[in-house]
């Protein structure tokens, strides 16, 4: 079993709640630079084809009622590579360790100037965010996820410590969702 919990911790991350109550609640998180972390709280479907589809349906039936609405004002609305792109994204989603048993539950580790304004990015904006495909189609499939935050004015240095120590416990790899 990773020993990543016990790093977060040892790092001021110890309070987790719920990714739907934070989305609830975006008044409440500071308005101050910080870092961030989401991991898995309970699993749901297996990710594969189907769970895929099942999102870009979704997401598809949501950007053409967009168009439509963008047409009747004269405008156009985002081209189809749109769709690519979020494929992409969804790639991501192939790195997370299924097992319940010993497999580390970090999905996401991140910092930002303002973290008010970022978690709002993940949660409540369009297309502002690189993991927010991923995770509403982890939600989508009855995923449970939890996020915890820390103010730090030097967010950035302990967003790279952060990570440093994830990828010593994890043999050089780096938590699913996260890119570089």
């Amino acid at each position: 079993m990773c020993k990543c919990m016990d790093m977060l911790v040892a790092n001021g991350l110890a309070h987790w709640e719920p990714i739907t109550d934070v989305s609830a609640n975006l008044g409440l998180l500071p308005d101050k630079p910080g870092v961030y972390v989401l991991r898995v709280s309970g699993r749901g479907e297996h990710y594969g084809d189907e769970f895929q589809q099942r999102y870009l349906a979704e997401v598809t039936q949501l950007h053409e009622y967009k168009r439509s609405l963008f047409h009747k004002f004269g405008l156009t609305w985002m081209p189809d590579s749109d769709r690519m792109f979020i494929k992409r994204r969804l790639e991501r989603l192939s790195r997370i360790e299924h097992d319940n048993e010993g497999s580390c539950s970090i999905l996401y580790i991140g910092s930002s100037k303002n973290l008010r304004q970022r978690l709002e990015q993940l949660l409540c904006k369009e297309d502002r965010h690189t993991i927010e495909h991923p995770v509403r189609a982890l939600l989508l499939n009855g995923w449970q996820i939890e996020c915890a935050w820390k103010p730090t004015s030097n967010y950035r240095e302990e967003e790279k410590q952060l990570k440093t120590a994830f990828k010593m416990e994890h043999s050089g790899a780096m938590p699913p969702l996260v890119h570089r």
